[in-house]
């Protein structure tokens, strides 16, 4: 056989290997790849449409919290907000800010603005939550100071408004997407509610 036949069917015979090696290494690839962007996809998509049913669901119900309070009124309700950004950068050091569930109340005639806050700062080598909890803005003409203003909560008065915090270490309100309601999450939704209007009456004079 000629010297270069013999070459030519070597080199035929490297191709088809080096051609099937580079197609199933790509394909490999690019399956792997694949799987991680719908991974991620699914990751982001789920954490968004989580936070919108948890929404959806809150204004469907959120009247049910306050059903036999007969001195309060919920005027509306927001999912997320930029409320109260201004004054926690007087009040506390932080880069994050997350601001959602926020509530306009009428309490015994006096109109409050109520919102579930997190603050959260980033170190060198961590990330970690400055505040997290309800804060509520109140007309100072209607404040009035209670000794119950513990340790786990504090205020800030401005010129016309008093803002009180009240921290908490749980998200509050929230309904899981891909977790059946039952009648326990419901009667946690009007407990935080309801513990949390409780408290600012304490203030409203």
């Amino acid at each position: 056989m000629d010297v270069l036949q013999v070459v030519a069917q070597q080199l035929q015979q490297l191709r088809k290997e080096y051609l099937f090696t580079e197609i199933f290494g790509s394909f490999i690839f690019g399956f792997i790849i694949s799987i991680f962007s719908i991974v991620i996809i699914f990751l982001i998509l789920r954490s968004s449409f989580k936070k919108k049913f948890s929404f959806f669901i809150k204004q469907k119900i959120f009247n049910l919290a306050i059903s036999d309070l007969a001195d309060i009124k919920l005027i509306n309700y927001f999912p997320e907000g930029k409320n109260f950004i201004d004054i926690m950068k007087k009040v506390f050091d932080f880069s994050g800010y997350i601001e959602e569930d926020v509530f306009l109340f009428r309490i015994n005639g006096v109109d409050v603005l109520a919102s579930e806050v997190e603050l959260r700062n980033q170190s060198e080598k961590r990330s970690y939550t400055v505040f997290r909890g309800m804060v509520f803005k109140i007309p100072k003409s209607n404040f009035k100071l209670e000794s119950n203003l513990g340790d786990t909560s504090n205020y800030f008065e401005e010129q016309d408004f008093v803002y009180i915090f009240k921290s908490s270490n749980q998200d509050l309100f929230e309904f899981e997407l891909l977790k059946k309601i039952e009648e326990t999450d419901l009667e946690k939704f009007v407990e935080d509610v309801k513990s949390n209007l409780s408290f600012v009456k304490n203030f409203i004079k």
